[in-house]
């Protein structure tokens, strides 16, 4: 049975991620691992869909280039639903009551990437 680190590496050398981006689907990643409701995804998707959100998170343009779609085989339309539960995820990590994930991410050795999420949740709701 394929794993996420299966297709991790290759798909992060494809997007061009960099550090904090990797971090970030790490993350993404190790919260979907806990929450019985994300194994309805297959792990091509669950991977394709952190990478999508750490790009977001990047500000890059295009979100989903052409190259991410040729690797994976996923168009943007495919992963929407899947980005949106990872956000949720970790948009709501610090609430949960398994803090674990959410502590190792907030982290300086992690690049505090769990703190983007609570930065974003904001400007989120201060745009609605």
């Amino acid at each position: 049975m394929p794993t996420a680190a299966h297709f991790l590496d290759r798909l992060e050398r494809a997007n061009e991620s960099d550090s904090e981006q990797r971090f970030v689907v790490r993350y993404c990643l190790e919260l979907a691992l806990l929450a019985l409701h994300m194994i309805d995804y297959p792990v091509p998707v669950l991977v394709a869909s952190a990478l999508f959100l750490s790009n977001e998170l990047a500000f890059r343009k295009p979100l989903w280039p052409a190259m991410m779609a040729h690797h994976t085989r996923l168009e943007e339309a495919e992963l929407q639903r899947c980005v949106k539960d990872l956000r949720l995820l970790a948009e709501n990590a610090s609430k949960d009551s398994l803090q674990a994930v959410y502590k190792k991410y907030q982290s300086k050795n992690a690049l505090s990437v769990a703190r983007l999420f609570r930065c974003c949740k904001k400007d989120v709701a201060a745009a609605a």
